[in-house]
């Protein structure tokens, strides 16, 4: 005669582990929430990362968007990028990259990796410089 096992009352026990998971935010939601009150984000460079992020934020139309880079062709291209989108002529402006930084106008600016030090090197005191990839990490290739 085999025994049949009874179940306990009760809903049946979970998992042991005590440390709770919560959910993660999403990093461009966070920036989106963190600088919607500021209304003015400045790009110095322009790479993958940020024609993304500008794709992203673009649906807000509360934010406006200032972008230079030394390399003048590369925020020529991003011009004509953002150029394309509605709106552009009232929410995008291009600037030269001298005294971008050092002029302290700009309450947050966004920087690659590439101009990152200069920026931070150079910046007023009130302004906050976010690398573009601790917004939106690079996707990573399946090769």
């Amino acid at each position: 005669m085999a025994e049949k096992k009874t179940r306990g009352r009760g809903r049946p026990a979970g998992s042991k582990d005590n440390s709770r998971s919560r959910p993660r935010r999403d990093p461009l939601e966070q920036f989106h929430r963190d600088v919607c009150d500021v209304g003015l984000i400045a790009f110095y460079g322009a790479t993958s990362t940020t024609y993304a992020i500008i794709d992203v934020l673009w649906n807000d139309p509360n934010l406006e968007f200032i972008a230079t880079d030394p390399v003048e062709q590369r925020v020529a291209n991003l011009t004509r990028y953002v150029g394309a989108k509605p709106w552009s002529l009232y929410r995008y402006e291009q600037q030269g990259h001298r005294d971008f930084v050092t002029c302290g106008r700009w309450p947050v600016i966004v920087t690659t990796e590439e101009w990152h030090d200069r920026v931070v090197r150079e910046s007023q005191a009130g302004t906050t410089v976010i690398l573009d990839t601790d917004i939106l990490p690079p996707e990573k290739d399946d090769d």
